[in-house]
């Protein structure tokens, strides 16, 4: 049970707080792909020529994580893992304690049909325009300010993504959910405004610890630069994007409409615990396992929140000893435990112009079950005009589902579902 819960944990951490699609590029321009099936359940595949190898995990969402190179080791820092040997053949796989030899396989694939989703082939005639905007630590946001070729409003769309290092088009599992809705948006008429997360693509950071309540205070000046423009503002964020945009519409008075797709509505600890309690659940382990398993992580989050870092470990300890430094260091960094302390409901209940708010019933990150009654809470206390929509069957990255499980993210060729659009273009009607 223990190796199972490992690599678990580390994933959860990856997913969020490392996941990063710009490495796209060198899974494109790599003349070899290997795959090795894992005993664990799910496949590792390899992709890379001369020092640029990248490693991804399709079952856990995991896409081209960047892989250093030493002779025949190829690791990665951010996921504690080493893969030693020369590919293809077999290789030993390292990670937290957990070891394995892997048999990596060449496998070919059709790169034009690997790439090329349905809703990104044919994309609206438009207008667009590279943006940088300095912020007040001397970072610089790059991004795509689009514009549709007539019929213009005075309404801008900035787009606020989830979790995690992420491109402007929010890319993930070769999917890029950003650039999509942003096409459809300006078949209505509506400019748009998406940003390289700050570190990732063209946009540079002078800070590592920033937080979620930073990162509206990043939001915070992309309202007053589209202001500048003259436009009106409207906020689209998706997952801790929604948070984040619930943040900025609790403060500002001058934001003309807030929609919050996948908004998470309980604490973020609930969060993890509920995403925690899926993938164990996954793994097979017993009701009993995984509820114990829950309620000790639940006292090492509220540890950590309260700073009490030894304590925390303890309670990490009996989870799983060869995890539990590393899975600390990962959980006490400023946005984690600013994260498992934050209260959405809070931001909801405050914000202060039209919104809507949007979950699939398949989500299974941030799930119905446990944040669909205090959104409706927190939408009634904020007495403002609301609309909510849970479209069946869409999952966290908004395609239509079998079980929203995220080992379908990249096999579903569906970008956003159409139920998504329809409800996104039904309240911008209204506002």
């Amino acid at each position: 049970m223990n190796k199972n819960i490992s690599l678990i944990m580390l994933l959860c951490l990856a997913i969020s707080l490392f996941a990063n699609g710009m490495q796209e590029e060198i899974d494109r321009l790599s003349e070899s792909v290997y795959r090795a099936d894992s005993q664990l359940g799910f496949s590792i595949e390899i992709a890379g020529k001369d020092d640029n190898y990248s490693l991804s995990v399709p079952a856990q969402a995991l896409y081209f994580t960047p892989l250093e190179v030493n002779k025949d080791v190829l690791s990665s820092n951010s996921l504690a893992l080493t893969i030693q040997g020369k590919l293809p053949g077999k290789a030993v796989f390292n990670q937290r304690g957990y070891q394995e030899e892997l048999d990596f396989k060449t496998v070919s694939r059709n790169k034009e049909e690997y790439y090329s989703r349905a809703q990104e082939k044919v994309r609206p005639e438009r207008i667009e325009e590279e943006v940088e905007l300095t912020l007040r630590d001397n970072s610089i946001l790059s991004g795509t300010l689009t514009k549709p070729i007539e019929n213009e409003k005075n309404s801008l769309i900035i787009f606020i993504s989830g979790s995690g290092s992420q491109d402007r088009d929010s890319y993930i599992a070769n999917h890029k959910p950003f650039q999509v809705l942003s096409d459809y948006l300006i078949t209505l008429g509506y400019p748009t405004l998406r940003f390289d997360d700050r570190g990732v693509g063209k946009s540079t950071t002078t800070k590592y610890d920033f937080t979620t309540y930073d990162l509206a205070d990043d939001v915070i000046e992309e309202v007053n630069y589209v202001s500048s423009l003259g436009y009106e503002v409207i906020l689209m964020g998706h997952s801790e994007g929604a948070i984040i945009a619930a943040i900025v519409s609790s403060k500002l008075d001058n934001i003309k409409a807030t929609i919050l797709l996948a908004p998470p509505a309980v604490e973020g600890k609930t969060i993890l615990a509920d995403q925690n309690k899926t993938a164990y659940k996954a793994l097979g382990l017993n009701d009993d396992v995984v509820n114990t398993i829950i309620s000790i992580l639940d006292l090492a989050y509220d540890a950590i929140i309260k700073c009490e870092d030894e304590k925390a470990l303890e309670y990490l300890n009996m989870v799983n000893p060869s995890t539990s430094s590393i899975t600390l260091s990962s959980l006490s960094h400023p946005w984690y435990r600013a994260f498992l302390a934050l209260d959405p409901k809070e931001y909801i209940s405050n914000i202060k112009c039209p919104c809507l708010a949007l979950i699939g019933t398949n989500d299974k990150q941030v799930s119905l079950e446990i944040n669909k009654d205090r959104l409706e809470e927190a939408l009634k206390m904020s007495k403002i005009e609301y609309k909510t929509a849970y479209p069946e069957g869409v999952n966290h990255i908004l395609q239509y589902s079998q079980t929203g499980d995220v080992s379908e993210y990249g096999i579903i060729d569906e970008t956003v579902n159409e139920n998504v659009l329809i409800e996104i273009k039904e309240f911008l009607c209204t506002i």
